[in-house]
């Protein structure tokens, strides 16, 4: 008997066009012409101020901004500061929901961006890249990371965190800062929400890798 799995959805129509690593300074944006273009922004360092249709966001280290085609558009970095960030302009026919946001703010996918940046540095361009935005995406698509704010939304961002980079070496402490709230609160939502605390089940995950 033969297993047979047709993928569908918008990985099967992805195609990417650009991509580049910025720092410091007052930078464009790329200018997107066609309708199924779109480019995301992963802040790496610093502040910036994204203008989008009169209306101003500011994102910090960690946040991911959604650029799409005719919408005006710029990118002004606080010079007080340094600034750095990572972006990736892209086609997909069937848009996944995360496109309809304009902001992500602090998705699990910093480990992502940082090995496109480095990929950067080789100029050969090969399958590498298209795996780390397969990842990325599924990462985004994830309801649980456009959720931050609510009690359940905090706990599922911690564990999707830590499902991604257990190996990395990552605290629990960075993951409350990264959500704004204190390690203990954290600590009480997800054991709560997953039956044991954070780092009980970190360590659990590393013991299933290493076994």
């Amino acid at each position: 008997m033969v297993n047979r799995v047709t993928p569908t959805g918008w990985w099967s129509d992805l195609k990417i066009h650009e991509y580049g690593h910025e720092a410091n300074g007052q930078i464009q944006p790329r200018l997107l012409t066609s309708r199924d273009r779109y480019s995301l922004y992963f802040i790496e360092e610093g502040i910036v101020h994204f203008r989008k249709d009169a209306q101003v966001y500011e994102l910090s280290n960690g946040d991911v901004f959604i650029m799409s085609a005719d919408t005006a558009m710029s990118i002004q970095c606080d010079t007080e500061l340094p600034c750095e960030y990572v972006w990736i302009t892209f086609s997909c026919e069937s848009r996944p929901e995360f496109l309809s946001q304009t902001i992500i703010y602090q998705p699990p996918v910093r480990q992502i961006f940082l090995a496109i940046r480095e990929h950067i540095k080789n100029s050969k361009f090969d399958g590498r890249m298209l795996s780390l935005t397969y990842e990325m995406f599924w990462l985004l698509s994830q309801d649980a990371h456009t959720v931050i704010g609510s009690d359940r939304g905090y706990a599922s961002y911690a564990k999707a965190y830590l499902d991604t980079n257990f190996m990395s070496q990552v605290k629990i402490q960075n993951v409350a800062d990264q959500l704004h709230i204190d390690r203990r609160y954290l600590t009480g939502l997800f054991r709560k929400e997953y039956g044991m605390p954070p780092q009980v089940y970190l360590m659990s995950l590393r013991l299933d890798k290493a076994r």
